[in-house]
């Protein structure tokens, strides 16, 4: 299966559970402690955002972090990439948040679905999107944000 069909498949396996669209998902088995803290450290990394600084959101990431931040941009790889890239956002930003509203933790993926606020001087930018990160030993590793719809 080639990379593009394997990620139309998890965004949308991933969407349709977070909906309950998806026969049997939504009896899903209780999360074990790894998906719960998971599924917190993401949680964590999301409302992180909104203190404005850069060097709070590094804590969270893998020394090798892959960050898209769309399904159709190339990656940003790597931490430092990742804080000048993100500075750079930032200080063109009055504000940021991310309002999680669920979130489907299995093994080491965590999708959320979020309501994305950017706000900058010249307008306020309004994302509803599903956030796909996979984490190994405490960190999130790879992360890409999938836009439902935007305004």
């Amino acid at each position: 299966m080639d990379p593009l069909s394997r990620r139309t498949l998890l965004t949308v396996g991933g969407l349709a559970a977070m909906t309950g669209g998806a026969a049997g998902l939504a009896t899903a088995a209780s999360l074990t402690a790894a998906e719960q803290a998971n599924a917190k450290l993401v949680t964590d990394f999301c409302a992180a955002w909104r203190k404005h600084d850069v060097d709070v959101l590094l804590p969270y990431l893998a020394d090798g972090i892959s960050y898209r931040i769309t399904e159709t941009t190339p990656a940003i790889v790597g931490r430092t990439i990742f804080h000048d890239r993100i500075k750079d956002i930032l200080g063109r930003m009055t504000s940021i948040e991310f309002a999680v509203a669920d979130t489907l933790a299995k093994g080491p993926l965590v999708l959320n679905e979020r309501h994305d606020t950017l706000v900058s001087p010249q307008r306020t930018r309004l994302y509803h999107c599903v956030g796909m990160f996979f984490l190994a030993d405490g960190k999130i590793v790879e992360w890409t944000d999938y836009i439902i719809s935007q305004s």
